[in-house]
């Protein structure tokens, strides 16, 4: 688990869904790094990746019951 993915599931945890875009914006990261970052986190269960309803170009992130209950038990560090 790196730093990147911890703070992608604390900010999914705070957001039933966020857009993939919204995402992008808010940890100010490149595409791709974010995207790998995020693939990894869908293989281990911890997070969903899905067409967005209303424009289908758009992806919708969300985080598991796995990833929640993952974040009860990470420690908090950082900035």
């Amino acid at each position: 688990m790196t730093g990147l993915q911890l703070a992608v599931l604390r900010i999914l945890g705070e957001r039933p869904a966020l857009p993939l875009a919204a995402l992008r914006k808010t940890l100010v990261m490149h595409p791709a790094t974010l995207g790998q970052s995020i693939d990894e986190l869908r293989q281990l269960g911890l997070c969903t990746v899905e067409r967005d309803s209303r424009d289908k170009r758009a992806r919708v992130v969300a985080i598991t019951e796995k990833g929640t209950e993952l974040m009860v038990r990470a420690p908090v560090a950082g900035p």
